[in-house]
């Protein structure tokens, strides 16, 4: 079998130390080695340039360079190129600080026999390859992982185009004296949260919040179809049974096996002062029915949407006047262990949404940074956050 010789360019003035390592690294006569001598570093240089080999034994101390350089100048020729040196007894710290610079190995001059350097010539080579190699699988994984964030960016930028806009929410303010906020709050990069807004006639607006299981890829997947269910608005959204029959149906057999959404879906009525809504597998939505008044759960419970085809909901008929707030939120503010390990309780919910009611306060952000104090920022699940309060006009 023929075999192909590893080319050593050799680096070394004292000519009788070159004939001994040219030797040592071709006495066995199988042609493994191939053995070029350059007596000064422009020699090297200029050989490297001309034609690279496979391996390279340079002495530190030659007549046109010394020390670390030497080195340094010969890596910088060639970089794919494993580079050796051989320093002398007094000299091996150099070697190890060179070894730091670069280089594949050192050899101590007075040390080296045949087996040894061709063992330590083969050696560099395989593991110049392997570098080469790890290299090579490192920028393809980042080249991979850069694209699976530009498209996670991509998709995330696109789900968060699924929700309600700041003007969208203006225009339900001054269209029907509702006055809508939202908070959405991933895991990771995607969420199988959904919430949205719908003006359904002139004067009433379905409001719709959707827990998707899991989260994620895989959970946002789901939350993109259940979005393409209710925008267009359909038009028998403006009837909460035959809305959430519906969606039961739809996503029963849209969503793979084993996965569902908790769902509610309410219809505000300004003009009747009603607020009308049925819940799958949700937590309960609170309700503040007028300013002054209790707050109160709605006990909007059912099966989770998706999991059978002919659900039955109850159906919650409410007072909603002037002032009157509710909010609905997904199952991560009430299931995330603060750091004693203890959930925050429904009932905990259920008092600051009274105490900002009575203060007139933002009852989406108060819960929001009321929860984030005990729970941190970075949930292990999605949390949405939706409030509608009836605003006076004066």
């Amino acid at each position: 079998m023929d075999i192909t010789p590893l080319r050593v360019l050799l680096v070394e003035d004292n000519p009788g130390d070159a004939r001994l390592i040219q030797i040592m690294l071709t006495e066995q006569e199988d042609g493994s080695f191939h053995v070029d001598i350059a007596p000064r570093l422009a020699d090297a240089l200029a050989a490297i340039e001309k034609d690279a080999p496979d391996a390279i034994l340079v002495d530190l101390n030659l007549p046109d360079s010394s020390g670390l350089g030497t080195a340094e100048r010969v890596i910088a020729a060639a970089p794919n190129v494993p580079v050796l040196v051989m320093t002398g007894l007094e000299d091996e710290r150099v070697g190890l600080e060179a070894m730091r610079h670069g280089v594949q190995d050192y050899l101590t001059k007075g040390q080296i026999d045949g087996p040894l350097i061709r063992r330590a010539v083969r050696y560099a080579v395989d593991r110049m390859k392997t570098q080469a190699l790890l290299a090579e699988k490192v920028d393809e994984l980042t080249t991979l992982t850069e694209r699976i964030r530009d498209e996670l960016e991509a998709a995330q930028s696109l789900q968060l185009s699924l929700l309600p806009t700041e003007e969208e929410l203006k225009r339900f303010a001054d269209s029907y004296s509702l006055e809508i906020v939202g908070h959405f709050q991933p895991s990771s990069e995607l969420s199988g949260d959904l919430w949205a807004a719908m003006p359904l006639t002139d004067w009433r607006v379905g409001i719709f919040l959707a827990d998707l299981t899991g989260h994620g890829v895989s959970a946002a997947i789901n939350a993109f179809r259940l979005h393409s269910l209710i925008d267009p608005t359909p038009p028998f959204a403006n009837d909460v049974t035959e809305f959430m029959d519906f969606l039961a149906a739809r996503l029963k057999a849209l969503l793979p096996t084993g996965q569902f959404a908790a769902g509610l879906y309410a219809i505000v009525d300004p003009v009747e002062s009603t607020l009308t809504c049925a819940g799958a597998a949700i937590q309960p939505p609170i309700l503040v029915p007028a300013p002054g008044a209790e707050a109160q759960f709605i006990e909007a419970r059912g099966l989770p949407l998706g999991v059978v085809d002919k659900p039955t909901y109850k159906i919650h008929c409410n007072d909603f006047g002037p002032g009157a707030v509710l909010l609905c939120y997904s199952d991560a503010l009430v299931e995330t262990p603060d750091k004693s390990g203890e959930p925050i309780t429904p009932e905990e919910v259920l008092e600051w949404v009274s105490e900002a009611a009575t203060a007139g306060a933002d009852i989406v952000e108060t819960v929001w940074e009321t929860a984030i104090d005990r729970l941190g920022t970075q949930l292990p699940d999605d949390l949405t956050l939706v409030s509608v309060r009836r605003i006076d006009k004066q």
